[in-house]
């Protein structure tokens, strides 16, 4: 007679951290820091190119706290998936995607502002 087998342990796929970090990140996070500067009144940044400004535009501080706080909260639902075991691996994929695709889309977009975009 055979042994019964346990029953295996369901494991949930990583690619759903992957799938939903990498929407989250792409379609809400830059729309939602807007939303916030809009929220804390912060002033606007003169879309000027850079070479054809006198001086350097200047940035208040709730410009930065915007992109904090929705950087942060971008990346809240990775810690409430880490809580709970079964979700560790949906956590760690949709953290590492988020945290990489709004940096580098926090980083694109701060260019664009600082620099400048209207064409010459």
């Amino acid at each position: 007679m055979s042994k019964p087998q346990p029953a295996p342990t369901q494991r949930w796929s990583a690619g759903w951290g992957v799938g939903v970090g990498l929407l989250a990140a792409l379609i809400l996070f830059v729309p939602a820091t807007f939303a916030l500067q809009r929220l804390l009144d912060v002033p606007e940044i003169n879309a000027t190119p850079k070479h054809l400004r006198a001086h350097a535009p200047e940035v208040s501080p709730s410009y930065w706290t915007s992109w904090i706080l929705a950087y942060a909260a971008l990346l809240i639902p990775a810690a409430i998936l880490a809580a709970i075991p079964r979700t560790r691996p949906i956590a760690i994929a949709y953290a590492i995607t988020a945290a990489i695709v709004g940096g580098l889309l926090a980083v694109f977009v701060i260019s664009f502002e600082l620099n400048g975009f209207a064409p010459d």
